[in-house]
């Protein structure tokens, strides 16, 4: 069952409009996703991923116990027999989601958020197929991102390999969609969430039409999601906007290895990609540079990093993934 929505009939029998929130993982979302569904008018569930499978099935092949390619490869094929061709797939397939979408919503919910974080891989076909729907942005500091999912993850463990494709590929497909069509978006950042809720909520509610309601930060920590996907680790901690705070991301990367790879990433992120995102390149290397550095978890560092490298080239956690899953066991990382 959704959550949030609470109110008096759907509209007099209206659709609820499919609402989605583009962001990367421990970006914020959920948090975000919360205080939206404490709005009487916004509903949700933790992550639909939907239109993951209907939307990449026109992409790039992935992996799946039969042949993606292949799959890739037929689906094209049967798209080009349509009269209106990949187009009309798009089109269709936007139609049975908002049909979904209005199932899962609440009585009385204007809006139906979709909160799925690797929905950054397919932005361009969500904005192409949903020409109209209202599209939230959210930002938050790559670094920070990165230490909260070895920090939320792993346990403060080398993990990021996992994360590789959110990291590189879905943190590129967002800025490239945004700077082709900025008018789409609402932006908000997580630092500006944080620090002063009310304020960063406004311009959001009037973006979608609704009314101001500053209540949300009250009773966003009653709004909770069924399944087991989406971040709980936030949920349970931050019953309150304010826990989230301070900002540790420089311990996180305050060893030698930790701080080459950081470095790194912020040489491939640049100055443009992150000005664009509401980031200083220079403030956040002066913030890295200026925490003191630690002689610690380079064993495990070294070793972590090696077996990244080979599991990018050679797939091994899809592998064992795949296992675990035959054997009937839980997932060996989170999806999301």
């Amino acid at each position: 069952m959704a959550a949030g929505g609470a109110g008096p009939g759907r509209r007099g029998g209206a659709m609820s409009e499919p609402l989605f929130l583009f962001s990367l993982p421990r970006a914020g979302s959920t948090l975000t996703q919360r205080l939206l569904a404490a709005h009487p008018a916004i509903c949700s569930t933790a992550e639909p991923w939907i239109l993951l499978s209907l939307f990449h099935a026109l992409d790039k092949a992935s992996f799946a116990e039969y042949n993606a390619t292949a799959a890739r490869r037929a689906v094209s094929e049967f798209c080009a027999e349509l009269p209106g061709g990949a187009a009309q797939y798009r089109a269709e397939a936007a139609r049975m989601a908002a049909r979904l979408y209005n199932a899962a919503a609440e009585d009385g919910a204007r809006y139906f958020l979709d909160k799925t974080p690797r929905y950054a891989l397919i932005a361009e076909e969500i904005l192409a197929a949903f020409p109209e729907a209202r599209i939230l942005l959210l930002w938050r500091n790559p670094l920070a991102v990165a230490a909260s999912m070895i920090r939320s993850f792993s346990a403060g463990c080398w993990n990021l390999h996992h994360f590789h494709v959110d990291l590189f590929e879905g943190l590129d497909s967002l800025c490239r969609v945004y700077s082709r069509h900025p008018e789409r978006f609402h932006v908000l950042r997580y630092e500006d969430l944080v620090r002063n809720c009310a304020a960063t909520l406004r311009p959001v509610f009037a973006y979608l039409d609704l009314p101001d309601d500053p209540g949300v930060a009250d009773r966003f920590g009653a709004v909770r999601f069924a399944g087991s996907m989406g971040d709980k680790t936030g949920t349970r901690a931050y019953a309150d906007v304010t826990c989230a705070r301070r900002e540790t991301w420089p311990e996180v990367f305050a060893t030698p290895l930790r701080r080459r790879w950081a470095r790194r990433y912020l040489n491939w992120l640049g100055e443009e990609r992150l000005a664009l995102m509401g980031y200083s390149q220079s403030a956040l290397r002066a913030a890295l540079e200026a925490e003191p550095m630690r002689l610690r978890h380079i064993a495990p560092d070294v070793a972590r990093m090696a077996y990244g490298a080979l599991d990018r080239r050679l797939n091994l956690t899809v592998l064992r993934a795949r296992r675990a899953e035959r054997a009937g066991g839980a997932p060996l990382f989170p999806l999301s």
